[in-house]
């Protein structure tokens, strides 16, 4: 019988297959090694796409923080009243408030930032009183009405004490506005105002010829921006931070925050602030937003700048916000043979040192993200002026 027609032998088979599966072995470790760079770039690439985009957002926001808002009358607000103490907090007349949770420089925790600004078409119209209202009258007699609306929200400014109320009928002659007591969506029930501000005086105690009413439009805008874990909200979790808003006022408001952007695992925020003269606007200083009054010296930044404290009258030294954001890469690299990730070593640093070092962000969420090791991160960061804080030269 003709050999070539009796096939392969036994040997040459197994010749055969063992060729065939080192070739299969080696294809798919080039295609391995091929996917974890992929794995790299992809992951690399999201958090800059991601970091940038969360920056542009909140640099956009942050640069109106203040319109309608910053005159001199309304910097002089040391005690807010309304309807409730959380509700005179949230229309503070401070352009932007940082509300910061860290106890200790580093490594920290994000902090929150609240930006506000007026929605009237005049940008914060004032029109004085001209006769006296003893709280709680409704009525309000004024020098003006012109581009007040009903519904419109205004402050009443006397000195250092503003109440914020709204505007329920308007008379264009003899020139009086009122603000019926639980006629409109904020007036208190029963005409008495609420401090919301700590130390404030018990109550209101009316307005007097002179003083101002300053519109801030019908739907002042107060926004929030943090940073979201908890997978009880079901807009992250441990492993899925969110760049979240939450509309606490405008057109747009929400009980609910909205999930903005994925795997931003961090913000970080500064005051720039001047000294505090009529038109200084030159930061001589940076600062955290916290209370630095213990260090008794007259320095500008050595002040009390807790969110839950911090007044009008103070906010006119910060001329400028700084911000640093964390992104995070969404897909976490392999382990190594040990189990040990090597994909970042040390939690990054922030881009401004606090005295002679420079603080890190907490990647690890205070401990509950444990392989924060196995992520990528990049970093962004820039200054931006509160152009409408600098444009009012307080």
């Amino acid at each position: 019988m003709n050999k070539r027609l009796l096939g392969f032998s036994l040997v040459e088979l197994m010749v055969a297959m063992v060729v065939a599966l080192v070739t299969v072995y080696a294809i798919f470790q080039v295609f391995g090694g091929y996917e974890g760079q992929k794995r790299v770039t992809v992951g690399i690439g999201n958090a800059e796409s991601n970091g940038k985009n969360a920056l542009y957002l909140l640099e956009r926001d942050i640069r109106q923080a203040g319109f309608g808002l910053t005159n001199s009358a309304t910097a002089n607000c040391l005690y807010i009243y309304g309807n409730s103490t959380t509700f005179a907090q949230t229309y503070s007349p401070i352009p932007a408030t940082i509300v910061d949770p860290n106890t200790t420089s580093s490594p920290r925790l994000p902090v929150s930032i609240y930006v506000r600004y007026g929605s009237s078409v005049v940008g914060g119209a004032t029109t004085a009183v001209t006769i006296p209202m003893p709280n709680p009258s409704a009525e309000i007699n004024v020098s003006s009405t012109n581009d007040i609306m009903v519904n419109d929200i205004v402050l009443g400014v006397t000195g250092n004490q503003c109440a914020v109320m709204q505007i329920t009928h308007v008379q264009a002659t003899p020139g009086k506005i009122q603000h019926d007591p639980n006629s409109g969506t904020i007036n208190p029930a029963s005409g008495n105002f609420v401090s919301g501000s700590s130390g404030a005086p018990a109550s209101f105690p009316g307005l007097v010829a002179g003083d101002s009413i300053v519109d801030l439009g019908q739907a002042p805008d107060v926004t929030q921006y943090s940073i979201q874990y908890s997978s009880a909200s079901g807009q992250g979790s441990a492993q899925d931070p969110v760049l979240q808003l939450l509309q606490l006022s405008g057109p747009n408001a929400s009980a609910t925050a909205t999930p903005l952007i994925d795997n931003i695992i961090s913000v970080q925020a500064q005051y720039g602030v001047a000294q505090p003269n009529v038109n200084q606007n030159n930061v001589v200083c940076w600062t955290n937003a916290v209370d630095n009054s213990s260090n008794n010296t007259a320095a500008p930044c050595d002040q009390n700048w807790s969110s839950s404290t911090l007044t009008p009258v103070l906010a006119k030294q910060i001329k400028a916000i700084r911000i640093a954001i964390l992104a995070r890469s969404p897909i976490p690299a392999k382990p190594q043979s040990n189990g040990q990730c090597t994909a970042t070593s040390v939690m990054p640093y922030l881009p401004w040192p606090d005295g002679s070092s420079y603080d890190q962000f907490d990647v690890s969420e205070n401990g509950a993200i444990t392989n924060w090791k196995c992520y990528r991160y990049k970093v962004f960061s820039t200054v931006i002026p509160l152009r409408n804080v600098l444009w009012a030269n307080m």
